[in-house]
């Protein structure tokens, strides 16, 4: 089916949109999408307010999924149109600029005569590309939207080099890697805390501003993004176990569901106010939290700038390595490993001591 995409019905379809696009183009117009469609979120979001600070005369225009959930973007000024509805197509086509964290579908023209900035959304833990066991057909997408920005971004030279050898691009690629950081980093330092707590209340979190804050974030598990593993069990153990054991006038335990998952979720009725949605940003998020628990998230990269504790809690490592792999060996992450929960609750009773132990090897 996929091969069938890939090799007949794309090409002949992108052919087809490049004649509708013909027409007025808009030479300041942009366009994002993070997710799919699914967020305003992550490195697109803040490009976006940049530019809306810097460049008001550039019409910005949001893609989503369900564009009735973001409508109170229209009061900042923000256009929003539905995700791969034809009009959407249409906007695409005919704008200058392109920018996502994620992938254009396959079968959607890129156009010569426009500028596609790929962000990307993370520096990976997990292996990727090339280096997957069964890469070529799942990442024949991938790679076309790499070969076919202008301009990458990259934090850093291991995440620059992900983009040359992991998906091949070394001597293929002809536009620009941007290594200078992720423009979501920013909101580590710059977001305001009584917001974002504010925001938490308002999605149905139940916190409390004078609690330290433990977030358990894993990523998604399985072998197929468009269908992860769900994992709840393995959720309400983490805080049940670690909230019977932990002093809870002092903290505070909340676990943040990988986005992925979060949309098969969001709906179950067993959800309480410990689950962060995804609708609330990430890195603002992190901004707040006072210990990390992950896995092989490669959220604990951009956890790294607050300076605060991170704890990798991994049960499945074994099994994971077998099928998929990491990029960096146990005694090199910044912060101790274990399969046991049992050890993650000792770390947070004595974090002050296991901060220690590992700040070496975090700096």
């Amino acid at each position: 089916m996929f091969d069938t995409l890939q090799t007949f019905i794309a090409p002949r379809l992108r052919s087809f949109l490049k004649l509708l696009s013909i027409g007025h183009f808009h030479k300041k117009r942009i366009v994002f999408f993070s997710y799919f469609g699914a967020q305003y979120s992550c490195n697109p979001k803040y490009i976006s307010e940049y530019m809306q600070e810097r460049h008001p005369d550039f019409e910005i225009i949001w893609a989503f999924k369900s564009p009735q959930n973001f409508s109170y973007l229209h009061d900042k000024g923000i256009k929003t149109v539905k995700y791969l509805h034809p009009y959407f197509l249409h906007v695409c086509l005919t704008s200058k600029f392109i920018v996502t964290n994620s992938e254009i579908p396959a079968w959607f023209p890129i156009m010569k005569r426009q500028v596609y900035i790929n962000t990307w959304h993370g520096i990976p833990l997990k292996t990727l590309g090339y280096d997957l066991p069964d890469a070529n057909i799942a990442v024949a997408n991938t790679m076309r939207n790499f070969l076919s920005a202008d301009y990458l971004i990259s934090p850093n030279k291991f995440h620059s080099d992900i983009y040359l050898k992991a998906y091949k691009l070394d001597g293929l690629y002809e536009g620009t890697i941007i290594e200078e950081g992720q423009p979501r980093s920013d909101m580590i330092y710059h977001a305001d805390r009584d917001e974002v707590i504010d925001q938490l209340k308002h999605e149905g979190v139940t916190i409390d501003p004078n609690k330290k804050i433990i977030m358990y974030a894993p990523t998604w598990k399985g072998s197929d993004f468009g269908k992860p593993e769900l994992g709840l069990n393995a959720y309400f153990e983490f805080l049940d176990k670690v909230k019977s054991r932990i002093d809870t006038e002092k903290y505070q335990v909340f676990v943040k569901p990988h986005q992925q998952v979060y949309r098969f979720i969001k709906d179950d009725p067993s959800l309480s106010g410990d689950f962060i949605p995804a609708t609330i940003d990430t890195n603002s998020l992190l901004s707040i939290v006072d210990i990390l628990v992950s896995d092989y998230s490669s959220i604990y990269f951009d956890f790294l700038d607050t300076g605060r504790p991170i704890l990798f809690y991994i049960p499945d490592l074994e099994m994971y390595k077998g099928y998929r792999g990491v990029y960096f060996p146990l005694e090199e992450l910044p912060g101790p490993t274990t399969k046991e929960l049992d050890d993650v609750v000792g770390w947070i009773n004595n974090i002050g001591d296991v901060q220690k132990e590992y700040q070496e090897i975090y700096n």
